[in-house]
Protein backbone atom coordinates (compact mmCIF):
# COMPACT_ATOMS: atom_id res chain seq x y z
CA UNK A 1 0.00 0.00 0.00
CA UNK A 2 3.09 2.59 1.01
CA UNK A 3 4.75 1.94 -2.80
CA UNK A 4 1.24 2.72 -4.08
CA UNK A 5 1.12 5.42 -2.79
CA UNK A 6 4.56 6.87 -3.33
CA UNK A 7 4.50 6.50 -6.82
CA UNK A 8 1.32 7.86 -7.01
CA UNK A 9 2.81 10.92 -5.49
CA UNK A 10 5.73 10.54 -7.28
CA UNK A 11 3.59 10.11 -10.63
CA UNK A 12 1.42 13.16 -9.73
CA UNK A 13 4.35 15.15 -8.90
CA UNK A 14 6.22 14.83 -12.28
CA UNK A 15 2.87 15.92 -13.98
CA UNK A 16 2.65 18.64 -12.10
CA UNK A 17 5.99 20.01 -13.24
CA UNK A 18 5.78 19.08 -16.32
CA UNK A 19 2.54 21.25 -16.85
CA UNK A 20 4.35 24.35 -14.74
CA UNK A 21 6.74 24.60 -17.60
CA UNK A 22 4.64 24.49 -20.19
CA UNK A 23 4.81 27.76 -22.56
CA UNK A 24 1.39 29.31 -22.88
CA UNK A 25 2.41 32.25 -24.76
CA UNK A 26 5.25 31.99 -28.15
CA UNK A 27 8.38 33.98 -27.85
CA UNK A 28 7.95 37.44 -28.86
CA UNK A 29 9.89 37.63 -32.50
CA UNK A 30 12.14 40.79 -32.82
CA UNK A 31 11.39 43.72 -35.05
CA UNK A 32 10.61 42.94 -38.99
CA UNK A 33 13.46 44.80 -40.97
CA UNK A 34 14.97 45.10 -44.44
CA UNK A 35 17.77 46.65 -44.88
CA UNK A 36 20.49 47.44 -48.12
CA UNK A 37 23.02 50.22 -49.00
CA UNK A 38 21.99 50.88 -52.86
CA UNK A 39 24.91 52.84 -54.29
CA UNK A 40 26.28 54.37 -51.22
CA UNK A 41 22.34 55.35 -50.09
CA UNK A 42 20.87 53.53 -46.96
CA UNK A 43 18.01 51.48 -47.81
CA UNK A 44 15.24 50.60 -44.54
CA UNK A 45 11.96 50.06 -44.89
CA UNK A 46 9.12 47.17 -44.14
CA UNK A 47 9.31 44.20 -46.40
CA UNK A 48 6.78 41.47 -47.28
CA UNK A 49 7.30 37.82 -47.96
CA UNK A 50 5.28 35.08 -49.37
CA UNK A 51 6.32 31.14 -49.02
CA UNK A 52 4.96 29.32 -51.98
CA UNK A 53 5.11 25.37 -50.96
CA UNK A 54 5.00 24.04 -54.84
CA UNK A 55 8.07 25.64 -56.04
CA UNK A 56 9.71 26.11 -52.91
CA UNK A 57 10.07 29.75 -53.18
CA UNK A 58 10.49 32.68 -51.20
CA UNK A 59 9.51 36.32 -52.51
CA UNK A 60 10.63 39.19 -50.48
CA UNK A 61 9.38 42.62 -51.41
CA UNK A 62 10.08 46.47 -50.11
CA UNK A 63 8.37 49.26 -51.22
CA UNK A 64 9.56 53.11 -50.46
CA UNK A 65 7.68 56.40 -51.45
CA UNK A 66 10.22 58.36 -54.05
CA UNK A 67 9.75 62.18 -54.98
CA UNK A 68 6.68 63.23 -57.09
CA UNK A 69 4.17 60.02 -56.32
CA UNK A 70 6.45 57.29 -57.47
CA UNK A 71 7.13 54.53 -55.56
CA UNK A 72 10.23 52.66 -55.43
CA UNK A 73 10.38 48.53 -55.10
CA UNK A 74 13.10 46.21 -54.54
CA UNK A 75 12.15 42.19 -55.29
CA UNK A 76 13.97 39.21 -53.70
CA UNK A 77 13.41 36.11 -55.12
CA UNK A 78 14.91 32.94 -54.12
CA UNK A 79 14.71 28.69 -53.88
CA UNK A 80 14.96 27.10 -50.73
CA UNK A 81 15.19 23.75 -51.50
CA UNK A 82 15.26 22.19 -48.07
CA UNK A 83 13.95 23.89 -45.29
CA UNK A 84 15.48 22.18 -42.81
CA UNK A 85 19.20 23.12 -43.83
CA UNK A 86 18.75 26.58 -45.81
CA UNK A 87 21.79 27.87 -45.72
CA UNK A 88 22.37 29.19 -49.42
CA UNK A 89 19.58 29.58 -51.43
CA UNK A 90 19.35 30.21 -55.28
CA UNK A 91 18.83 30.92 -57.87
CA UNK A 92 18.36 34.27 -56.86
CA UNK A 93 16.64 36.73 -58.56
CA UNK A 94 16.66 40.71 -57.87
CA UNK A 95 15.09 43.64 -59.39
CA UNK A 96 14.95 47.42 -58.73
CA UNK A 97 11.66 49.08 -59.96
CA UNK A 98 10.64 52.59 -60.19
CA UNK A 99 6.83 53.18 -60.10
CA UNK A 100 4.23 55.68 -61.01
CA UNK A 101 0.94 55.14 -59.30
CA UNK A 102 0.65 50.89 -59.13
CA UNK A 103 1.60 50.17 -62.55
CA UNK A 104 3.45 52.36 -64.80
CA UNK A 105 7.02 51.52 -64.62
CA UNK A 106 9.73 54.40 -64.73
CA UNK A 107 13.26 52.44 -64.44
CA UNK A 108 14.19 48.81 -63.71
CA UNK A 109 17.43 47.02 -62.81
CA UNK A 110 17.96 43.31 -62.21
CA UNK A 111 20.29 40.47 -61.79
CA UNK A 112 19.05 38.72 -65.46
CA UNK A 113 22.25 39.58 -67.34
CA UNK A 114 24.54 39.22 -64.37
CA UNK A 115 23.01 36.36 -61.79
CA UNK A 116 26.71 35.14 -60.32
CA UNK A 117 27.27 38.96 -58.98
CA UNK A 118 24.80 38.37 -56.57
CA UNK A 119 25.16 36.11 -53.01
CA UNK A 120 22.20 35.44 -50.28
CA UNK A 121 22.79 33.76 -47.37
CA UNK A 122 19.76 32.52 -45.14
CA UNK A 123 20.78 32.95 -41.64
CA UNK A 124 17.57 32.07 -39.91
CA UNK A 125 14.27 30.19 -41.28
CA UNK A 126 11.52 29.62 -38.40
CA UNK A 127 8.44 27.53 -40.21
CA UNK A 128 6.87 27.67 -37.17
CA UNK A 129 7.04 31.52 -36.20
CA UNK A 130 7.45 31.81 -39.99
CA UNK A 131 10.23 34.27 -39.80
CA UNK A 132 13.31 34.17 -42.63
CA UNK A 133 16.32 36.18 -42.37
CA UNK A 134 19.11 36.09 -44.33
CA UNK A 135 21.87 38.79 -45.50
CA UNK A 136 22.70 39.53 -49.75
CA UNK A 137 25.00 41.39 -51.94
CA UNK A 138 24.57 42.20 -55.93
CA UNK A 139 25.31 43.80 -58.51
CA UNK A 140 22.29 44.83 -60.97
CA UNK A 141 22.27 46.36 -64.44
CA UNK A 142 19.56 48.93 -65.58
CA UNK A 143 17.21 47.61 -68.33
CA UNK A 144 17.93 48.34 -71.64
CA UNK A 145 14.67 49.85 -72.02
CA UNK A 146 15.48 52.78 -70.06
CA UNK A 147 19.05 53.05 -71.15
CA UNK A 148 21.55 51.30 -74.11
CA UNK A 149 24.33 51.80 -71.32
CA UNK A 150 25.12 49.08 -69.14
CA UNK A 151 24.40 51.04 -65.56
CA UNK A 152 25.08 48.91 -62.76
CA UNK A 153 23.30 49.21 -59.63
CA UNK A 154 25.43 48.37 -55.74
CA UNK A 155 23.07 46.81 -53.47
CA UNK A 156 25.56 45.95 -50.63
CA UNK A 157 25.30 44.82 -46.80
CA UNK A 158 21.95 43.90 -47.51
CA UNK A 159 20.11 41.77 -44.23
CA UNK A 160 16.47 41.49 -43.96
CA UNK A 161 14.09 39.46 -40.61
CA UNK A 162 10.75 39.21 -42.36
CA UNK A 163 7.60 37.53 -41.39
CA UNK A 164 6.57 35.45 -44.23
CA UNK A 165 3.14 33.94 -45.23
CA UNK A 166 2.17 30.98 -47.08
CA UNK A 167 1.16 31.30 -51.15
CA UNK A 168 -2.40 30.16 -51.63
CA UNK A 169 -2.79 26.54 -52.73
CA UNK A 170 -3.35 27.17 -56.91
CA UNK A 171 -5.71 24.08 -57.94
CA UNK A 172 -3.97 21.61 -60.24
Amino acid sequence: MRRIFYYSFLGSLVLASATACTKEKAEPQAASFFHVTQDGTVWEEKGTAIYDKSLASFSVLSSKAAEAGQTQTLYLGFVVPNLRTPVAASPISLAWRQLVGEDSETNQYSNVTVPTASTLQITRLDTVQKVIEGRFDATLIRNGRYSQQAEAMQLSEGSFRISYQDAPIRPQ
